[in-house]
């Protein structure tokens, strides 16, 4: 009858060259244990030689035997070779814990009840299970109950596993894994050596939460915001419709060193049983911190002076986590023409710019984010956001902006202020080079208080009534200065499906601005109504509109914006439709409210490659590799193997 511990050597050494296999890798290394017993050794050195005396006399010289020398250089290789394999023990070993371990002769086979708990310390690699069986002819090895894969973070579930070492793929039964804020589950699930794939299952967030996908139409200067703080209320959140679903052929999860990609291949839109929309490929780029989202949804819109453009759209991955998007584009403006649109996002830089042949307008625009509160800008033909003085477009600008916001407590209030200084020419859609341009420096600032506030959030009705105070001042290189103030009320209201908000501001203006398109255009008295409308679930519209009654702006004009939308589609995808009169302005945009009630995506197959990298930046992991067994010299036991046991 073997040892335990004998037989534990052999369980350890097997278990070795499963982590081995289950490695990214896949390398198996062979473990040999030879053992001898010390007196069979020392039976083996007594062979009696001819030169059976250590030492022999010559001439008066003392003389080693051949054999001895022989022996003295096989011990100290012997000990170098023992040293550094203690060296690498260390570094690269593995801990098992079980209740009980059994070594079965007859069925060559090695069963772990209990608490089955398999450690590879050097690749970050954890295998528990209520049980294991492991095969040593076949080199099968299944996994029974609660099995659990932890790697970096990552975890995959399953209720039975096999691990083929002789095929070197791993098949679990119903596996839920969860990779960075995804959950997915299936039928059954492979794991080869990068990747792992489920056939038949179901993904949806991890975590509860609420997301907006949308494309941004270039050019674009609305706030997206609005539907989902005004047209997606928790109300309708609570409404979504289950008759709705999406279902794909095949989602593919990449990750790399700086981003993670999600690949939805024949996405198909459910209503019920009547499918009403069809994807052929959906592709949803982002860095690891996920600070931005880039899809390839197309590109359509248009606006004064470039004309109304539509596109296909294709990504491509750039250095640092940053991401191009490219569409080539038909445009019409004075004619019909062809062109582009390029769109580069990052943690902190979004930049694009386009062209085409019927408006021959360069436009472009974009900004690097210091910080949360600092910022760089810079545009050509470019409609920029000048906050309460509106969109503005220069022909060239370049500035720096610090905008930041303070509470204060004991007026009840919040102050907020923008500084900018930069450079700016005036707008010409020829000879753009041609135009004046000078040095600008700016200060706006808008202290708000709350004057009174009742609502009832179960009712979906408020009313919040505040006063705002703002101010600006401007100086130009040029010499010229322009001084802004206004004061008034602000009515934010919700009564069901109807929200509004109207601003009403009196005030002064000193000054004008050396170049038209920096006029200040709404004039000492000003009246803006924003106003929409939820029809049903699926149709919002909305209109923004300010008011000049004086008509004492710069273009004696009574409107001064003027702009429409309307949004339509079922409660988790939304078509918005945005329309400005004052700058011919069009947006067509598609929005994705995802959240972790209604984003549940059934699939055929889906693929994860690199799941262990999945929200996570670094350099791509090393291959495992098979640690080194070390066997415990042998000793005479009749319990059961020690939990716990380093080896």
């Amino acid at each position: 009858m073997r040892t335990i511990m004998e037989k534990n050597a052999k369980l350890l050494v097997i278990l070795a060259v499963l982590l081995g296999n289950y490695s990214s890798s896949w390398a198996v290394e062979e473990v040999v244990a030879k053992t001898q017993k010390p007196k069979e050794v020392q039976e083996r050195l007594n062979v009696r030689t001819p030169w059976d005396e250590s030492t022999a006399q010559t001439d008066g010289m003392e003389i080693k035997s051949p054999i001895e020398v022989i022996k003295e250089r096989r011990a100290a290789k012997k000990a170098a070779a023992e040293a550094s394999a203690a060296a690498e023990d260390e570094k690269s070993a593995i801990l098992l814990d079980a209740d009980e371990i059994e070594y079965r002769d007859e069925t060559k086979e090695i069963e772990a009840r209990g608490r089955v708990v398999i450690i590879a310390k050097p690749d970050n690699v954890k295998i528990t299970a209520k049980r294991g069986v492991l095969n040593h002819d076949t080199n099968i090895l299944k996994l029974y109950d609660e099995v659990v894969i932890y790697k970096d973070g990552a975890e995959i579930k399953g209720k039975f596993m096999i691990v083929d070492l002789n095929e070197e793929n791993v098949l679990m039964d119903e596996p839920v894994a969860t990779y960075g804020i995804i959950k997915v589950t299936s039928r059954e699930g492979y794991a080869y050596a990068n990747k792992i794939e489920s056939i038949n299952g179901q993904a949806e967030l991890a975590k509860k939460m609420e997301i907006m996908l949308a494309t941004q139409g270039f050019g674009s200067n609305y706030d997206q915001s609005i539907v989902q703080k005004e047209l997606a209320t928790d109300e309708i959140k609570k409404k979504r419709a289950e008759p709705y679903r999406i279902h794909t052929r095949e989602i593919l999860i990449k990750s790399d060193k700086d981003h993670d990609i999600v690949t939805l291949k024949n996405a198909q839109i459910f209503y019920k049983t009547r499918k009403i929309m069809t994807v052929p490929t959906i592709q949803i780029y982002t860095d690891k911190e996920r600070n931005y989202i880039e899809t390839n949804i197309m590109e359509i819109g248009g606006f004064q002076d470039f004309g109304t453009y539509i596109g296909p759209a294709f990504l491509a991955k750039g250095p640092f986590g940053s991401t191009f998007k490219f569409a080539p584009i038909a445009a019409v403006s004075d004619g019909i023409g062809a062109g582009g649109i390029l769109k580069f996002k990052s943690k902190r830089n979004t930049a694009e710019v386009g062209w085409n042949s019927a408006s021959n307008n360069i436009v472009g625009k974009g900004k690097y984010a210091f910080n949360k509160d600092l910022r760089f800008e810079y545009s050509r033909h470019a409609y920029m956001d000048e906050w309460f003085q509106g969109y503005r477009r220069p022909g060239y600008s370049a500035q720096l902006v610090h905008k930041k916001t303070w509470a204060v407590p004991n007026l009840d209030a919040e102050y907020t202020q923008q500084l900018s200084a930069g450079y700016v020419s005036e707008y010409s859609k020829e000879h753009q080079e041609d135009m004046d341009g000078a040095g600008r420096f700016r200060w706006q600032a808008q202290l708000s208080k709350s004057m009174f506030f009742i609502g009832n959030k179960e009712q979906e009705m408020f009313l919040n009534l505040r006063a705002i105070a703002q101010t600006s001042a401007t100086l130009y290189t040029t010499g010229d200065t322009v001084g802004i103030f206004k004061v008034g009320p602000s009515i934010h209201s919700r009564v069901k499906n109807w929200g509004s908000r109207i601003h009403m501001g009196l005030g002064g203006i000193h000054g004008k601005s050396p170049y038209e398109f920096d006029n200040y255009r709404y004039g000492k008295a000003t009246v803006t109504i924003d106003q929409n409308y939820r029809f049903n679930r699926y149709l919002a519209a909305g209109y923004l509109g300010t008011f000049s009654p004086l008509k004492d702006n710069f273009e004696k004009k009574l409107v001064t914006e003027n702009r429409f939308y309307v949004i339509a589609g079922p409660e988790d995808i939304k078509v918005a439709v945005f329309y400005d009169t004052i700058r011919s302005l069009a947006a067509f945009d598609i929005m994705f409210l995802l959240g972790s009630n209604n984003l549940k995506t059934t699939y055929d197959k889906l693929t994860v490659e690199n799941y262990e990298k999945i929200g996570k930046k670094r350099e791509p992991l090393e291959d495992f590799k098979l640690g080194r067994i070390k066997i415990p010299k042998e000793q005479e036991t009749k319990d059961a193997a020690p939990q716990n046991e380093r080896i």
